[in-house]
Parts: C-alpha cells; sequence; structure tokens
C-alpha cells in the first residue's frame, strides 16, 4: 500500500506539473498569436488629411501639397511606414484624431488652445493669418453710389439736405407766385410750380446757377441767402464724401480690412479659426462645408467677401479660377499650422526633432518656395 501510495502521489505531482506546463504553453502562443496582428497595425500609422490647397491637394489617387511633402519627407527621416486616410472636411479630420481613428493628421491645422486640451501638435512648421478674398471690380457701378448714400451717418445727412430743399422749393414758389403776377419766375399753379422751386433750390443750393429762375422779392433774396449759408456746406460734404468713395478700393469692393466686414455678407468655412472670428464682427455670416462652394458664391456675386486663411486664398487668387478675385493687403488674426497628434503620442518628441532639423537645414524654406514662390 504503501509503494502503491508512493507511485499514486508521484504521478499526481507529475500531473500537476504538466497541466502547469501545458497552460503556460498555451497561454504564451495565445499571447504571442494576438500580440502579432496588432504589431503589425502598430508599425503603419494612419495619417488623416484634408483638402485645403494647397496644403493637401487630392487630385487622383496620389495625394501632393505644401503638407504632404512635409509629411513624406519627415517619414522618411524617421523610417515610419504610413497610410493616409481622407476626410472631406476639417471637422471629420480633428473628430478622427480626437477619437484616435488616426495616429496623425495633416492640413492647414491652426494650433490653438481649444484644439490643445484635447490632442497633441508638433512644432509650428508655418506662420499665417487670415485674410479677405473679395471680387475685382474695376468699373463704377450704380451700386457704388447708393452704399455711399446709405451708408450711417451720411444717409441722415442726405436726409436733411432732401428735406432743405423740399421746404426751400415750397417757400420761394409761395413767395415769388405773388410777388410778379405779370412775368412771375414760377408757375403759379403747384405742379409744376413747386418743382420748379425745388429745382431752383438745388442748382442755387449747388452754385451752378439757375438761369431764367431768379428770386424778385425781398423774401426770396433772403431765403436765397439762407439757402447758400445752410444748405451748400451739406451739398458740399455729400459730393466731396461720394467723390472720395470712387476711388480704386472703393471702386472694387469698399473692403479694405476686418471693419469693413460689418453688415457684409461674409463667407466662411465651416469648423476653421476664421468662423470663430467672423462671429465677432458683427457681419452676415454664410458657413460652407467646403472652401470650392464658397469661392463659387463669391463669383456669381452671393458674397461680398471671404475670410479664410490667407495661405489659401492667395493659392486660389493666383490660380486661373481665380483671376477674377483678389486677396486685399491686410493680414490679421496671427495663427500656426502644426501636425496633430493623438494626446500623448509617442511620436511627438521623434517627429519635433526632425521637423527642426528641417527647419534648420532649410528644407522647411525650399518646401514653402516650391509652393508659395514670392507671396
Amino acid at each position: 500500500m504503501r509503494t502503491r501510495s508512493g507511485i499514486l502521489t508521484r504521478n499526481t505531482k507529475l500531473s500537476a506539473r504538466g497541466f502547469f506546463f501545458l497552460s503556460s504553453l498555451f497561454a504564451l502562443i495565445v499571447v504571442i498569436t494576438s500580440c502579432k496582428p496588432a504589431q503589425a497595425i502598430d508599425d503603419t500609422l494612419l495619417v488623416g488629411i484634408y483638402p485645403t490647397k494647397p496644403f493637401v491637394i487630392l487630385n487622383g489617387n496620389t495625394p501632393r501639397g505644401f503638407a504632404i511633402d512635409l509629411w513624406k519627407e519627415m517619414a522618411h527621416r524617421c523610417g515610419l511606414k504610413y497610410h493616409f486616410v481622407v476626410s472631406t472636411t476639417i471637422n471629420g479630420a480633428l473628430e478622427d484624431i480626437t477619437e484616435e481613428r488616426v495616429d496623425i493628421a495633416l492640413g492647414a491645422l491652426t494650433i490653438t488652445r481649444l484644439r490643445e486640451q484635447l490632442i497633441d501638435f508638433t512644432y509650428p512648421y508655418f506662420h499665417t493669418g487670415l485674410g479677405i478674398l473679395v471680387p475685382k471690380k474695376r468699373t463704377i457701378s450704380p451700386g457704388i453710389f447708393l452704399q455711399s448714400i446709405v451708408n450711417g451717418k451720411r444717409l441722415k445727412i442726405f436726409g436733411v439736405l432732401l428735406a432743405v430743399l423740399l421746404i426751400s422749393g415750397h417757400i420761394i414758389w409761395l413767395v415769388e407766385r405773388r410777388h410778379d403776377r405779370e412775368q412771375p419766375s414760377f408757375d403759379k399753379r403747384y405742379i409744376p410750380g413747386v418743382l420748379e422751386g425745388i429745382y431752383w433750390a438745388i442748382v442755387t443750393a449747388s452754385t451752378v446757377g439757375y438761369g431764367d429762375k431768379v428770386a424778385k422779392s425781398w423774401l426770396g433774396r433772403l431765403l436765397v441767402v439762407m439757402l447758400i449759408l445752410f444748405a451748400l456746406p451739406l451739398f458740399a460734404y455729400s459730393t466731396a464724401k461720394l467723390a472720395s468713395d470712387i476711388t480704386l478700393h472703393e471702386i472694387r469692393t469698399g473692403i479694405n480690412g476686418p471693419k469693413d466686414l460689418i453688415e457684409r455678407r461674409v463667407g466662411v468655412l465651416e469648423g476653421t479659426t476664421s468662423q470663430d472670428y467672423v462671429e465677432k464682427l458683427g457681419c452676415i455670416k454664410l458657413v460652407f462645408n467646403r472652401i470650392e462652394t464658397a469661392y463659387a458664391w463669391l463669383q456669381s456675386g452671393r458674397l461680398d467677401a471671404i475670410v479664410h486663411d490667407r495661405p489659401a486664398l492667395l493659392y486660389y487668387a493666383n490660380s486661373e479660377k481665380g483671376k477674377d478675385v483678389e486677396v486685399i493687403e491686410a493680414t490679421f488674426s496671427p495663427q500656426d499650422y502644426g501636425i496633430a497628434l493623438t494626446e500623448n503620442s509617442p511620436l511627438r518628441e521623434q517627429l519635433n526633432r526632425v521637423l527642426l532639423g528641417m527647419i534648420e537645414d532649410g528644407s522647411v524654406n525650399d518646401l514653402h518656395d516650391k509652393w508659395f514662390g514670392d507671396h
């Protein structure tokens, strides 16, 4: 019994050791098997891009542009493999990187405080600001005069001047129609007598002369003096402002900076810093999902201006499609572009070192010359 008992005890120990060994081996195989596909996926980065010329241009199957060339060189120097994932909008690209559906996001992505709270960025690789795209208008149109007349304070002045001329026309008609009954200067009938009086008031205030319409009574002559003293300055001011509006800048659009956008129809791209900026101006804001749609609206006259990243506007204005538009000189709301990364990304330090190296050796400047030239 002892021997048999000893044999049973030994076999039991061997069985326990074998079971533990087999279980450990099986668990190791499962872990190794499950890790291999994940490692293969991790080796290839998913790079999110969205079209924003000239940083990301999607014509065909191969993306190109300033940001694409920059990333390709950075990936080459880091020895990284990657695959592009296209988003149609900037909101889509930001959502993908925030939800970690991609590892990196490329495009004209402005580094902001709010975005930095959700994702990480590399060092800035492009410094710029917002710009304004307006249509070219080299000819004087009736709209220019109408816009000048109805512009705020000026409208009140024109209203006062018009009231003075109407009242003066009535007074001169009432006074002069009774003075010389045989050869009156003004028709005794209300119409056209009052119209003649208004005409007389206009030509008197403008000092162009009034021919056969002459005040003969003392009251009429006193009215002439008062009209010249009071209405002439208003008339001179009004004509001077009209003349000043017909300058090279006013003839184009009347928009020379952000302050001129108030009460104008301004197009912006959804989810961009330009949308945030325009919301504070008090203009008529129209939001678009695609900047190309905004360009079309501007060309057709349904927009007065587009506020967007200045490099993108310059690129469009210098293309064949942008021959009828131009970017005004003013640059405002400075901003920097960076490459977006998932929060706490282990790639950030490596990419920053490579990016700084490319800035120092002139590679980034070469890309700037390639895509922007003198602009």
